[in-house]
């Protein structure tokens, strides 16, 4: 099992509300994900933390198997590109919060 922190732009996608409606988000596979890795999602600017804890459970899906959720997105062009990429579903494991998860705690040398 692999740890992963992938970055997460709440300007083109609604990540809370898809993890809250369904426990889980298929999202544009950029990496060697295995199923039972575990990954972090950072939430970029306003929040600047890491917020999601979730498992990789399937891997290589193709656009037409994951769940149509386009509803979700923010940004259509995003949207559209991401037609011709591999997913993977993540699901949900616990949602974190706290000061140490912040981007300048996280930056801090201590």
């Amino acid at each position: 099992m692999t740890c992963w922190l992938i970055s997460a732009n709440t300007k083109k996608y609604d990540h809370s509300r898809s993890f809250e409606d369904y426990g889980y988000i298929d999202w544009k596979q950029s990496a060697n994900y295995q199923v039972g890795d575990i990954v972090y999602i950072y939430f970029s600017v306003p929040i600047k933390k890491i917020q999601y804890k979730a498992v990789v459970e399937k891997i290589g899906m193709p656009f037409g198997s994951i769940r149509d959720d386009h509803d979700y997105w923010h940004d259509e062009e995003s949207y559209n590109a991401g037609k011709k990429k591999l997913f993977v579903r993540l699901v949900l494991l616990e949602k974190v919060d706290g000061i140490n998860l912040s981007l300048d705690k996280l930056q801090k040398k201590d």
